[in-house]
């Protein structure tokens, strides 16, 4: 086996993440399945620093509200948040914002990506 063939193996590996999913910034939007085997949607913060936090879900073509999280207290690791079923989306985008509370008070956002259902 080739350098360049073992190479190419192991970055396909590292980049490949589940359902064609969207990352942006620290956060994750795309599909996993609930422990009764439900593909749901899934939202997920992957890096950040320590802090308060939420994040709001909205429907892309319209900008109506899909759900969100109220504000949770994240201190590293991930942090996922199973919404409703994929089979109740199919055939929307949604779109989703990670909201970091700052300490002095206001918001920023830490991550803004959408996924096709």
């Amino acid at each position: 086996m080739t350098l360049s063939v073992l190479f190419a193996g192991i970055l396909t590996a590292a980049v490949a993440s589940p359902a064609s999913a969207g990352r942006n910034g620290n956060m994750w939007i795309g599909v996993n399945t609930d422990p009764a085997g439900t593909a749901r949607v899934d939202v997920q913060q992957v890096a950040g620093v320590s802090g308060t936090y939420h994040i709001d879900i909205w429907y892309a073509a319209t900008g109506a509200r899909y759900g969100g999280t109220g504000d949770y207290n994240y201190n590293g690791g991930t942090r996922e948040f199973l919404k409703g079923r994929k089979s109740d989306v199919a055939g929307k985008r949604l779109c989703a914002q990670l909201w970091y509370h700052k300490p002095g008070g206001g918001y920023e956002s830490q991550g803004l990506p959408c996924h096709d259902y």
